[in-house]
């Protein structure tokens, strides 16, 4: 081992004490005693292995090594010791204390090593001969970096199960005492509530799918995907019973929670090809899973506080909102509340006459008509037209908004097309001189 190689491991095993208190930092005891696979370590359980493979395994060699001619170094069981001295009851705080007192001390004895120190050997009753340069990188690579890279993979797996784990809850509160009348009016051409619940249990069919295959054939598999809409309109979800969606996503979902408790850790790294996302592992796809939750319930949410639980009270106008924006309101909130107009309830869709493409997210009015004018050939003194604003550019100007009400409320003004009509409607005159 290079100078450059053995001062990079300890690098690495100076930076450890900072990377693992950060790596710990808002970790419940939940989460902290929570194993992530069945036969695999809680991140209690690895703070306290390496708590004591720091003092006993590392410190205690690089002492001996230092002290003694090829000393015959004890191999050190991790999985039995864990049950002896019992790490699940142990105190998560205290244990990392412990562990930092002794990588102080480690390092304070490497610091010391020099020149031909570092080739001084020892003999592990497992692994053969060692030095203490070799014992260096093990302690840095397949110690710390092993170790807290299981500490994060521990903290994600718990996050997703737990999230999953809410999934249901949190669709039976977000339809909880809603009408079947309510839950099942669509506010716009996408699904209703209950539409959106009800694809809920077909999907975690389909997930469960994945999962199952991932995990038990010998080559990755390949996705489907289901064709939603159709599915929707073949099963007539809008027809279903709210209640029995709820029961019944609960129970399937508990069933795939069952499946990727029982997954051993190495099923987590299994793959499988999506035909949209491409190679996807088991972790991946969970979380998809739970953002997929997160998407209809936010959506179940949206229509119903947007809407209200009555649907005799449903408005378009209350989600369909127009605001027209200046320029420079929309490169500043401030300046927006002097240019800025609205936003105003408006009519129309994507497929009307008054044609207004909007967000299907927010509802918000992105594109309508700039203006409207309605003009008679035969008689062009009857010409009719309206601006989506007014003829002046400058806020403080009577003329800036005054065609606005008209616009909204889908009427004209007229548009004076004879000089002696202008001149007598005039206000004033504006002479433009080079």
């Amino acid at each position: 081992m290079d100078d450059n190689e053995r001062a990079l491991h300890l690098k690495t095993l100076s930076e450890t004490p900072a990377h693992l208190k950060a790596a710990l930092k808002g970790v419940s005891k939940k989460t902290a005693t929570t194993r992530p696979a069945p036969g695999k370590w809680s991140i209690l359980e690895i703070v306290c292995h390496l708590r004591d493979m720091e003092a006993e395994a590392y410190l205690a060699r690089y002492r001996r090594m230092l002290a003694e001619d090829n000393p015959t170094l004890p191999d050190i069981d991790g999985d039995v010791i864990a049950i002896e001295r019992d790490y699940r009851g142990q105190s998560l705080p205290a244990a990392r204390r412990e562990w930092t007192k002794s990588r102080k001390e480690s390092l304070k004895l490497l610091k010391k090593v020099k020149g031909a120190q570092w080739e001084r050997i020892g003999t592990h009753e497992a692994a053969g001969r060692f030095t203490i340069a070799d014992f260096v990188r093990r302690h840095a690579v397949s110690n710390d970096e092993a170790h807290l890279g299981q500490i994060e993979a521990a903290k994600r797996r718990f996050a997703v199960l737990a999230r999953l784990a809410a999934g249901p809850a949190a669709l039976a509160e977000a339809v909880k005492g809603l009408s079947a009348e309510a839950a099942k009016r669509r506010a716009d051409s996408k699904w209703s509530i209950l539409e959106n619940a009800r694809h809920l249990p077909d999907i975690e069919l389909v997930f469960a799918d994945r999962f199952t295959k991932m995990a038990f054939s010998e080559q990755p598999p390949a996705f489907w995907l289901l064709d939603n809409d159709r599915v929707a309109v073949a099963k007539k979800y809008n027809e279903a019973d709210l209640g029995a969606t709820v029961k019944s996503f609960k129970e399937l979902r508990q069933e795939t929670l069952g499946l990727l408790k029982a997954l051993p850790a190495a099923a987590w790294r299994r793959t499988g090809q999506h035909p949209k996302r491409g190679e996807t592992n088991m972790e991946q796809l969970a979380e998809h899973l739970a953002n997929h939750d997160d998407k209809h319930i936010a959506r179940i949410r949206e229509l119903r506080g947007a809407l209200g639980d009555d649907p005799k009270a449903w408005r378009w106008g209350r989600l369909h909102t127009l605001e027209f924006q200046h320029a420079l309101g929309r490169a500043s909130r401030l300046l927006g509340f002097y240019f800025d107009r609205g936003p105003f309830p408006v009519p129309g869709h994507n497929l009307t006459v008054d044609k207004m493409e909007f967000d299907e997210k927010s509802f918000r009015v992105l594109h309508g008509p700039s203006m409207r004018q309605i003009t008679d050939f035969s008689s062009l003194e009857r010409t009719l037209a309206v601006l989506p604003g007014g003829e002046s550019g400058i806020p403080s100007s009577a003329h800036y908004a005054d065609l606005m009400p008209l616009w909204l409320k889908g009427e004209y003004h007229p548009v004076l097309m004879d000089r002696d009509a202008i001149e007598a409607a005039s206000e004033g005159r504006q002479v433009l001189e080079p």
